[in-house]
């Protein structure tokens, strides 16, 4: 488990950042995954670049329906950092952008997480550093657990959730489930 440090020298809003070593990093090529936070008007080239790199079946399962390619309108929401509605980091494997997590207050004031990784990363703790990441930045926003919304048929992430302690309800078509951002 990477070791998290806040940093708010440069930043108006609370930013983790990990740097650490992925045991199946070398199958990538990579020689360290960095996980840090983003800055506003500094998210489009990582959202691109995660979207890309994820398959059709991927991006079904994260979007819960077909999204062949990235709209200028879903481009534009999935990158607008906002500090304390809507933070992002990023996952970078020798400066290309492998993965991402997001956490955003919804309307209700709740919080949802969500995670997109690229395929050629996947199964490698990209994820659970990501994971880790962010429910710091929930702590620190004072949320004591973040809700994820999973397509039902999405294995690998509804194990990794339940790994990290997520308890799911099937309703209306998905996983809805809770984890806690507890220490």
């Amino acid at each position: 488990m990477p070791t998290l440090l806040s940093d708010r020298s440069t930043r108006s809003h609370h930013t983790v950042r990990a740097t650490t070593r992925c045991r199946a990093a070398e199958h990538a090529r990579c020689r360290a995954i960095e996980i840090s936070g983003v800055a506003a008007g500094e998210a489009e080239p990582a959202v691109t670049e995660v979207f890309e790199a994820m398959s059709d079946e991927a991006r079904y399962f994260r979007f819960l329906g077909p999204m062949p390619r990235l709209s200028a309108g879903a481009q534009r929401v999935l990158s607008a950092v906002e500090p304390g509605r809507h933070e992002i980091w990023t996952a970078r494997c020798d400066e290309r952008h492998v993965g991402l997590v997001r956490i955003v207050r919804d309307r209700s004031g709740q919080v949802e997480l969500a995670v997109e990784i690229a395929d050629s990363h996947g199964r490698q703790g990209i994820a659970t550093r990501l994971i880790a990441a962010a429910l710091e930045g929930a702590r620190c926003w004072g949320e004591r657990s973040v809700y994820l919304i999973v397509h039902p048929r999405n294995r690998g992430a509804l194990e990794l959730f339940r790994r990290l302690g997520a308890e799911f309800r099937y309703d209306e078509g998905v996983m809805v489930g809770t984890l806690s951002v507890a220490d």
